[in-house]
């Protein structure tokens, strides 16, 4: 029986074909004049490099491809698609290297997805034994942008979901050696158990294997609270943020989670959040557009127990935000005292 429709790996994702399709045109078979939306890389030479070495990689193995809207598929000799790697996480990967790392980079990532794909047939065997896979169980902060992407687009709607506020969701997922597989709506029917008990569990080995410790960071006139980390759960502190004191405010506390390796917090006390206002959008929207990893360059006001969305976009070069009428009901309160 299999479990998984999509199995999203360590660094990146392989996304396997149900049926395959025809496939279109090489969108990128011609030298290519400008970066593509989807690539992070500066500059025409580093992209095309980039491409280079990917399309390499891959005729190597033996395989012909394509690679179209920043996704490299693989073709059987029909030309039809089998196979489809996700391009964005890798290309973040290799534009922090020097062009020259771009081979060996490429070979590791897609050597750890082959073994990943190997390790998870066999986990998939045993998945039905609940005690077999209990310590595997974990728990995943998603925007709503992003859930809803991959949960039409990849998933189905095959996914365990807890709506934590207006934005965020909660996803239970397996944590295995690899990477991070979702679990499917099926499995809790197979296990005899309830969600309430499957999400707890899942928090609480997220929360003992990956402990999130956030640091005061200065920014000119203000600090906040951050965590980097190089798993794939900083998101996860939001979980913490009502029972931990020191993070949050007398009105409530900004968060950013810009990717699932950063997280930021600012406790609102006083007035000095339009001054801090201001740096904290432009830290969040840097860290969400280097990414990889990205999650969303909005904030989240949390603010009596919940998550208020602080939206987010760029005009003209300069950020500008929306945010709830009760955040500008106690910013303007703030500003009279």
């Amino acid at each position: 029986m299999k479990h998984f429709i999509l199995f999203l790996y360590l660094f990146g994702s392989l996304m396997s074909s149900v049926a395959t399709v025809q496939a279109k045109p090489d969108e990128t078979s011609v030298p290519a004049h400008t970066v593509p939306a989807w690539a992070p890389f500066s500059n025409v030479k580093d992209y095309g490099r980039f491409r280079t070495e990917i399309q390499k990689y891959f005729e190597n193995r033996g395989e012909k491809v394509e690679i179209s809207r920043g996704v490299v598929h693989t073709l059987n000799e029909k030309g039809e698609r089998v196979k489809s790697y996700g391009l964005s996480n890798i290309a973040q990967i290799c534009r922090d290297k020097s062009p020259g790392e771009y081979a060996a980079t490429i070979e590791s990532f897609y050597g750890n997805l082959d073994e990943n794909r190997r390790f998870l047939e066999e986990f998939d065997k045993r998945a039905d034994d609940f005690e077999a896979v209990r310590k595997y169980l974990g728990v995943r902060i998603y925007t709503g942008e992003y859930l809803g992407d991959i949960h039409e687009k990849d998933f189905g709607g095959d996914l365990i979901c807890k709506e934590l506020s207006e934005d965020l969701y909660l996803v239970l997922v397996f944590d295995l050696p690899y990477g991070i597989a979702n679990v499917s709506s099926g499995m809790p029917k197979i296990w005899k158990k309830s969600l309430k008990e499957l999400f707890a569990i899942g928090q609480e080995n997220i929360e003992t294997r990956y402990p999130v410790a956030m640091h005061r960071q200065e920014l000119g006139n203000f600090a906040v609270l951050n965590a980097f980390t190089e798993h794939f759960y900083a998101g996860n502190a939001l979980l913490r943020l009502p029972l931990e004191n020191q993070w949050r405010g007398k009105y409530g506390t900004l968060v950013g989670i810009p990717t699932r390796h950063d997280v930021l917090l600012y406790p609102v006390e006083d007035r000095n959040v339009l001054l801090a206002l201001e740096p904290l959008l432009e830290l969040n929207w840097r860290l969400y557009k280097k990414g990889p990893g990205a999650l969303t360059g909005d904030l989240y006001w949390y603010y009596k127990g919940n998550y208020l969305p602080v939206r987010v976009n760029q005009k003209e070069g300069k950020l500008a935000f929306d945010a709830p009428k009760e955040f500008h009901d106690v910013i303007a309160a703030l500003v009279q005292n």
